[in-house]
């Protein structure tokens, strides 16, 4: 299956270059709700999930007949039915709604979604988040999350409060849709999960904008065609400048948060706005296994297998000459700069490389970058890599160079790749 894609440009070229946004489309032949395929695939309202649900993990939907008579789901002042029956309108300077985990089974790595209608108001922003409690200044530490951000010019981004209302400011800022958000439905995910690399636990997040999903009467029609919007990885160095920064609560001003938080036996999951009228359908949060294989698009009976081979073997790619000043579509994985006395030839990019999770696959560019300018890029298959390191020699068109420059690696897929050992040779 290949991935639908579609370029946007990121605002900070230093961190992210562009994302190459992709939506798999992994239907069977399940029951319908509300005109879409329900399966293993989708959740109990038809819509799509990015991650299966981990196995066991608790999921939460919406009651979407009586919001209020959910004991998890808490803060649901101004609340009305619209007249389609259907959807619901939320009218307040600030909307917190939470969705509380079950006791002692606290939200970690989780999938949140929403339909949401931005109306009216002086600040159109929907956020979506967890990896806290309820905030509020009676209990600063209580108050962390990571928060997806959704702006009513179609902007994606992801911030961190470490304590309330300590901020880090936002990363990841993309133009996620090609008009703005206000007075029509919009799909909009979260994604939150941690991973270890080399020992050491980061936090992965992840939203997607499911586009264009209102029809001509306005209503809701949910299309399943999510695109990644914003990846940001917290490996440390995101900190808080923010002089009501709680240090007694234990946490450094970069902290990751790779735990849950929250009271001793609850965290939420969120949804938020401010001072903007808006309507809302289908919000879920699911427990996930970011590194569960993924499911067939159709059962097929089970096939003899080959027995692998210890190495796995990576197609050697043909090198791609780009001598535009502009690095190819992808996440910035990883980079590193080197020094040339004298002149020499480029002709390879050397790595240690794996794929985080066996879902990962997607293209793998490298490019060497001197100044401004990118003078030579290739790529691979990440499908083609394994889940343990293994060394890569990348051919690129050769180019000569002198001085400092760079060696780029960057990611457009699903999943994720790490690398080490980056050099030049």
């Amino acid at each position: 299956m290949h991935p639908v894609q579609k370029n946007v440009l990121v605002k900070s070229l230093k961190t992210m270059m562009i994302i190459t946004m992709t939506s798999l489309a992994l239907f069977v032949a399940f029951p319908s709700q509300n005109g879409v395929a329900v399966g293993e695939e989708t959740d109990i309202f038809g819509v799509q999930k990015i991650y299966p649900t981990k196995e066991g993990g608790h999921e939460w939907y919406v009651d979407m007949e009586d919001p209020k008579s959910d004991s998890l789901l808490r803060n649901l002042d101004n609340l009305v039915l619209l007249p389609d029956g259907d959807s619901w309108h939320v009218s307040a300077d600030q909307v917190r709604m939470e969705a509380w985990s079950q006791e002692n089974e606290k939200w970690l790595n989780v999938e949140i979604t929403a339909y949401a209608k931005l109306e009216s108001g002086s600040n159109e922003l929907l956020q979506l988040y967890s990896r806290g409690g309820h905030h509020t200044d009676r209990d600063q530490c209580e108050g962390s999350a990571y928060k997806a951000r959704l702006y009513g010019d179609g902007t994606a981004a992801w911030t961190k409060e470490i304590t309330h209302p300590a901020y880090a400011g936002n990363r990841g800022e993309t133009q996620a849709t090609d008009t703005p958000v206000q007075d029509r439905w919009v799909g909009f995910k979260a994604v939150i999960y941690n991973f270890v690399e080399d020992g050491n636990t980061y936090v992965r997040l992840e939203s997607y904008v499911d586009d264009d999903v209102t029809d001509s009467s306005g209503n809701l029609i949910v299309g399943n065609n999510w695109e990644l919007a914003s990846i940001v990885e917290d490996r440390g160095g995101w900190a808080t400048d923010n002089p009501d920064f709680n240090d007694s609560c234990g946490k450094e001003r970069d902290e990751i948060l790779s735990a849950p938080g929250g009271t001793d036996s609850q965290n939420i999951v969120g949804f938020r706005t401010d001072g903007i009228d808006w309507s809302f359908k289908y919000l879920s949060a699911r427990e996930i296994d970011p590194l569960a294989e993924a499911v067939p698009e159709t059962p097929v009976a089970p096939e003899p297998q080959a027995p692998e081979p210890e190495t796995p073997v990576v197609s050697e790619p043909e090198p791609v000459d780009n001598t535009a000043d502009q690095l190819p579509p992808g996440s910035l994985i990883t980079n590193v700069s080197q020094f040339q006395e004298g002149t020499s030839t480029i002709e390879s990019i050397e790595m240690s490389i794996r794929k985080i999770t066996t879902r990962t696959h997607g293209d793998v560019s490298v490019a060497l970058v001197q100044g401004s300018n990118v003078l030579s890029v290739s790529h691979i298959e990440a499908a083609d890599l394994g889940i343990e390191y293994q060394q890569v020699s990348i051919p690129i068109n050769p180019v000569a160079v002198s001085g400092s420059y760079q060696v780029v690696v960057l990611f457009y897929g699903a999943g994720y790749v790490s690398v080490s050992d980056l050099h030049a040779s």
